[in-house]
């Protein structure tokens, strides 16, 4: 898209650069207009962070140690991919919220004791930790290192003992 700007700005003649703005050109009517653009900023802090700045300060469980802890009425698994496949863990309270909706739905989440959050890889999951343990203090919030990769990777493992046990 830029250069197409850029080309239109050199074969027309016009000065200067399109930062900021949005030249459009109609072939049919030969009619230009030129539209200012503001910039868009990330709609939540957690765009604003990498997984890396806040590894060290975000509490992490594995995927065993998750499938061992007993769930209760106040504790929530916290999908945060942008695209869930929904996976049901039996006997948890379970919602998907996008990583870069979180800022927007705080509210859905202050009802519970405990978060426990995945994404695909772990790394949005990290983030949103980050996020929430701003946002909503006195709660138990953890990422659940490496995402639902981790966790198929574990039902695949757990597959093939059981054949290898037949």
């Amino acid at each position: 898209m830029l250069q197409v700007n850029q080309v239109v700005r050199v074969l027309l003649h016009l000065d200067g650069q399109f930062t900021g703005r949005m030249f459009t050109l109609d072939l049919r009517t030969m009619r230009s207009l030129e539209i200012g653009l503001q910039a868009i900023l990330p709609n939540s802090q957690t765009e604003q962070l990498t997984a890396k700045e806040v590894q060290d300060e975000v509490p992490e469980i594995s995927w065993e140690e998750f499938l061992r802890i007993q769930p209760s009425v106040d504790s929530l698994l916290l999908d945060v991919r942008r695209e869930s496949d929904a996976r049901t863990f039996e006997g948890w309270n379970q919602t998907a919220i996008p990583a870069a909706d979180l800022s927007a739905n705080i509210s859905v989440l202050e009802g519970y004791s405990s978060i426990y959050c995945f994404c695909t890889s772990g790394n949005s999951s990290l983030k949103a930790v980050a996020l929430l343990n701003k946002s909503l203090s006195g709660k138990t919030i953890v990422s659940i290192q490496g995402g639902i990769r981790v966790f198929a990777n574990l039902e695949t493992d757990k597959e093939e003992d059981e054949r290898a046990k037949t």
